[in-house]
């Protein structure tokens, strides 16, 4: 098997690859053995038509053609391993030239990992360190307190609760966002969960559920933000229809001497 790899821009290689007949004409019976699955032929039994009938019926081109992307397959994995390429993404192939009795050639484009070179970086990490180093860094009383609360909510136990949803409870919500009465593009939730106070939606969404029970559904109105990611639908008002799913209260356990051994 003869290999040529060939770089290209973007982190890309061409990869020429000549597979000798000798290498590749056991394809053929497999391929033919292939066809004949699907081949329906009055006097023989599914999957047993002799390949001199395959031939006749569908010619030794079509047969040829099903052996090189066989023989492709294979020796493109044999081909990687021998170049020592680590490829990324979906190679193209393309066959260049299957004919019987001469040798298979087909080019392969793929991308590759692309190579970085490190500049010199040791000097700098030793100048930073000696400046971090001279640094006289402090926890306030107030920061201790913050990383503590931060922490206990994570060990926050999720209760299911049968009254309104209130600032501080996770809900879940199934809900559609639509304009002109359709839904836009990932426009729809499904058990979305959110913890009500947290701003992680739009402005004005985690408000409207404030107060609904489990089971409730609402539409309203909201508009974007005008700096909103997705500039088309940056500013614009939107029909938000939802149904509050689910209504849990947070129980953060305290800052006490069982927590702090748990």
């Amino acid at each position: 098997m003869n290999i040529v790899v060939k770089p290209l821009e973007q982190s890309e290689v061409e990869i020429t690859v000549s597979l000798p007949w000798e290498d590749w004409k056991k394809y053929a019976d497999k391929a033919a053995k292939s066809i004949a699955k699907d081949v329906k032929m009055p006097g023989f039994r599914p999957g047993k038509v002799p390949q001199a009938v395959i031939e006749k019926k569908y010619g030794k081109e079509g047969i040829l053609l099903e052996a090189a992307d066989l023989a492709v397959q294979d020796s493109y994995a044999e081909v990687l391993r021998q170049e020592k390429l680590e490829t990324i993404g979906r190679p193209k192939a393309e066959v260049k030239t299957a004919e019987e009795g001469k040798a298979l050639e087909y080019v392969v484009t793929t991308a590759v990992m692309p190579k970085a070179t490190l500049k010199p970086w040791k000097d700098a990490v030793k100048k930073i360190n000696k400046e971090v180093a001279a640094e006289k860094i402090e926890a306030s009383d107030e920061e201790v307190q913050k990383e503590l609360e931060r922490l206990a909510k994570t060990r926050a136990k999720f209760i299911t609760v049968n009254r309104a949803a209130k600032t501080g409870d996770n809900v879940e919500v199934d809900f559609q966002v639509l304009r002109d009465g359709v839904v836009i593009e990932n426009g729809t939730g499904k058990k979305h969960p959110l913890v009500l106070g947290s701003n992680t939606f739009i402005p004005g969404f985690e408000e409207k559920l404030i107060g609904m029970m489990a089971g409730e559904e609402a539409e309203f109105e909201l508009s974007f933000p005008a700096e909103y990611h997705a500039k088309n639908l940056a500013g614009q008002t939107a029909t938000f229809k939802v149904e509050l799913r689910l209504v849990q209260e947070r129980d953060v356990p305290a800052l006490d001497d069982v927590f702090a051994q748990s």
